[in-house]
């Protein structure tokens, strides 16, 4: 059964129903009162009167109100009207009766008329605290959804380069049951970090040469795969320096230091009369040629203009440093032509196109004819096996570039003419 709060906003009645009032017989009580007007729904604000009223009953001369659970509200009578004060915390339905009354007592409650109190929506907004300007589209999680943004965003997404770098205020607000809540959530876009893998900016180190710990910027990352660079092995150093979590951001920098080899050099070289040759020039660096008799190289081939002895030295350099190889020949030309050949003629040198060989074979040899650029590389060759007599073949120079080459014949016994021709 409920239990009724029930207020009489009138005078007593003197009497009970169905006794006679003093001085005149008791007509009855009044009618029940008719349908109760007011609001049926209602959301619990924090302040919120609601009036409800009963149209007059005649004969009727107070009204009494009902009003259950009596904890939902605080109620204010005048007479025909009440307003009810929701109680803060209360959501439910309430059930309101009345009853008129006079003289001769009091008539029956009205139907129950019910008023349904929707509680306020309390929305929630999950989202971190901190993003990063650089970071990707991040999903607003609310609950309940359906609901409306504002503020920094208009959706359920946010987007920290759209925003820009600052404090950000998400309003949200959702309807429910025809009542609104709303809430806010605040977030900080901040700047990306700028990160350096290499702060000291160095880029190279000398083949073994004191080993190097990189160093990135801002401090607290960690590199992958390490940031100990070894001298000892040439080569390329890759390295990444990572910043995870600091103000919601992230990065990352890559970064390469060469360990460079100290310069070699190495050659080998064949020398004929006058003249020599260096070929096979293996280096990891540039390099000068000095064929010691005090001229500029000019080419890999060089001719002298006295017989002796010279030492030739290759130089190669690059920035941690030079290295040089030296080895001394003996040029003499006395007798080498005896047993090659005679009569040695190229015509016309110079040429742009045709070069007409002669010579003269004294005794049966074996030989061999090579055309030979300036860095030693055989351009042309022919053998002759077992030759005696005149000779007297062209060699097409039309094929090769304009610049000096070297006619070589060499016999059976490593003697060897050379001849320099000049291609126009």
């Amino acid at each position: 059964m409920h239990k009724y709060l029930t207020i009489i906003a009138c005078v007593l009645c003197l009497f009970a129903f169905g006794q006679q009032p003093l001085g005149g017989p008791c007509t009855g009580p009044p009618a029940t009162p008719g349908p109760i007007s007011g609001e049926s729904s209602t959301c619990n604000f924090f302040d919120n009167d609601l009036q409800y009223c009963v149209d007059g009953v005649p004969g009727a001369t107070s009204y009494t109100w009902s009003v259950t659970p009596i904890n939902s509200a605080t109620v204010t009578v005048n007479n025909q009207c009440i307003l009810l004060d929701i109680d803060a915390v209360f959501w439910g339905d309430i059930c309101i009766e009345v009853r008129a009354n006079n003289e001769c007592g009091s008539s029956l409650f009205s139907n129950c008329f019910n008023l349904t109190v929707y509680p306020i929506p309390q929305p929630t907004i999950t989202i971190a605290p901190d993003y990063c300007l650089v970071d990707e589209d991040f999903p607003i999680v609310v609950s309940p959804a359906g609901g409306t943004f504002s503020g920094c965003v208009q959706s359920a997404i946010i987007n920290p380069a759209d925003i820009g770098v600052g404090t950000c205020i998400i309003n949200y607000s959702v309807t429910v049951n025809g009542c609104e809540g709303t809430t806010f959530e605040e977030v900080i876009i901040n700047p990306a970090i700028n990160v350096n893998a290499n702060a000291s900016g160095i880029t190279t180190l000398c083949e073994g040469g004191l080993p190097l710990v990189v160093t990135g910027a801002p401090q607290g990352g960690s590199y992958t795969p390490s940031n100990w660079i070894d001298t000892y092995t040439p080569g390329e150093y890759i390295f990444t320096y990572n910043i995870a979590g600091q103000n919601g951001c992230s990065g990352s920098d890559t970064d390469t230091i060469t360990v460079i080899s100290l310069p070699y050099v190495s050659f080998d070289y064949d020398v004929n009369c006058d003249s020599v040759c260096i070929f096979n020039i293996t280096s990891n660096s540039s390099y000068t040629i000095d064929f010691g008799d005090g001229s500029i190289a000019t080419g890999n081939c060089h001719w002298y203009s006295a017989d002796s002895t010279y030492c030739i030295t290759l130089t190669a350099t690059n920035q941690c440093g030079e290295s040089d190889t030296t080895v001394c020949i003996t040029i003499s030309c006395t007798g080498i032509n005896e047993n090659a050949v005679e009569q040695l003629s190229l015509y016309p040198n110079p040429t742009n196109g045709l070069v007409n060989v002669s010579f003269t074979s004294a005794k049966a040899q074996n030989y061999t004819l090579n055309v030979v650029d300036v860095t030693g590389k055989v351009l042309h060759t022919e053998s002759l096996a077992n030759f005696v007599g005149p000779y007297n073949n062209p060699i097409d120079f039309s094929r090769f570039a304009t610049g000096m080459y070297i006619f070589r014949i060499v016999g059976e016994d490593g003697r060897s003419t050379n001849v320099k021709v000049i291609r126009e």
